[in-house]
């Protein structure tokens, strides 16, 4: 049985381009600078912006991650900002023919 987990592939899909960041953040932590910034009276009245750095990191760095931390890689599919506004608009034609309301009399 180990042999065939061993083989067994994991498949991730890419949308869009490689070039894309993700912002990782805890919503624990994001409430915590929340809690202190609200309490903080150096702070009324003001803009609050959140900027962290260290938690912005690109879907392809955060999948060659994943890969190191499972010990092997996965079979990526790239699918093209085209294709995927086509099936978005394939879906949205599929669904309003479905959720059409009856006009009853």
């Amino acid at each position: 049985m180990g042999d065939v987990e061993k083989k067994k592939k994991s498949k991730i899909l890419i949308f869009g381009g490689t070039g894309y960041y993700v912002s990782c953040n805890y919503e624990k932590d994001i409430a915590e600078y929340t809690v202190k910034v609200a309490t903080d009276p150096r702070t009324e009245n003001g803009l609050i912006i959140y900027r962290l750095p260290k938690c912005i990191i690109t879907q392809m760095d955060l999948i060659s991650i994943w890969e190191k931390k499972i010990g092997r890689t996965m079979e990526k599919t790239f699918i093209s900002g085209e294709k995927l506004i086509h099936l978005s608009e394939k879906i949205n034609q599929d669904l309003s023919l479905r959720c059409t309301p009856s006009l009853v009399p």
